[in-house]
């Protein structure tokens, strides 16, 4: 009984999230249910929480926010993660980002590099708990050309450092164009967190967030307020935070989810400018005062062969 109140309470998140999504895909208003009471004429009115009435399961409270104070994200790693940062009302002073480990260490600070510099070696190499945080942050209320476009994103790799170290700046200003590309962040043994302030505080941000070495877990909090300071600003557009009660007879199991919304989550494209499940042969060949796109010019008579070094296998 009690594995059938916890697949009702789940049936409650699916229905819940699929109203909601098929509302945004077909552009109507998606609305909150802040209460465990029924719902008559409203937006969650033709949703049915009884699963067996025979068997006495069903979920019988469905809550629902979806303008949460914060978005998590329980597993963010090397294919990017899309997150839309946008204020329900005003603008956004500053954007915490907070990932934790997920290996399961009680010291997963306690091996990370104590500096920014010669950090990025192979995944066998890398000892610490936590991941290298890279994100693609891009002011997205205004229109962009491509030349905007790449001044405008700031991309930075956040190296988690041991306790005792000396990181970088945190908070850190916005800026885009690789002016803040490399950051070092001095972790605990319960998280790692980076302060984000913006000069000219806008209403909505895009986000592309991955982990390299490790997977973690990120918890994202927009804040009126630079530094992090103030109460939390509530999104739109990211997350809906989906809780519910299952039951099966007099057992009852409630679980609570945040749910991705349309168009949010899990990048669709391709996270680089190239990507193939075989070897890529570069053929081109540069040196001083010359440039060629044939690999032949390199290496006379030596064409996509395992002996160019041009276009060698992937090992």
């Amino acid at each position: 009984m009690s594995t059938q109140a916890f697949y009702a309470a789940e049936t409650g998140v699916n229905d819940a999230a699929e109203l909601i999504n098929t509302a945004i895909a077909n552009g109507l208003p998606v609305a909150d249910k802040p209460s465990c009471s029924p719902d008559p004429g409203g937006f969650y009115a033709g949703l049915n929480p009884t699963i067996s009435a025979t068997d006495g399961v069903a979920y019988t409270c469905l809550i629902v926010d979806t303008t949460p104070s914060s978005l998590i994200y329980s597993t963010v790693g090397t294919t990017g993660t899309v997150i839309p940062v946008i204020a329900t009302s005003g603008t956004i002073g500053s954007i915490q980002l907070t990932w934790q480990s997920k290996g399961g260490s009680a010291t997963p600070a306690a091996t990370c590099p104590t500096g920014t510099t010669s950090v990025f070696g192979t995944t066998g190499s890398w000892s610490c708990g936590y991941g290298v945080l890279r994100f693609d942050l891009l002011p997205s209320s205004v229109a962009y050309g491509i030349t905007t476009l790449r001044t405008s994103t700031m991309t930075a790799f956040v190296v988690p450092l041991r306790p005792g170290s000396v990181g970088t700046a945190n908070p850190v200003s916005y800026a885009g164009g690789g002016a803040s590309d490399l950051q070092g962040v001095v972790c605990s043994n319960s998280s790692c967190s980076l302060v984000i302030n913006f000069a000219a505080p806008q209403s909505q941000y895009y986000m592309r967030i991955t982990s390299l070495y490790k997977d973690v877990s990120l918890q994202v909090t927009a804040y009126a307020a630079a530094n992090a300071s103030g109460a939390s600003l509530s999104l739109q557009g990211a997350q809906a935070l989906i809780d519910v009660t299952g039951k099966a007879r007099d057992v009852l199991r409630r679980i609570q989810v945040r749910a991705p919304v349309a168009g949010a989550g899990t990048n669709l494209l391709s996270d680089y400018a190239i990507q193939s499940a075989e070897s890529i042969c570069k053929r081109f060949s540069v040196m001083d005062g010359f440039s060629q796109n044939d690999a032949s010019n390199a290496l006379p008579g030596v064409e996509n062969t395992t002996t160019n070094p041009l276009c060698k296998p992937y090992p």
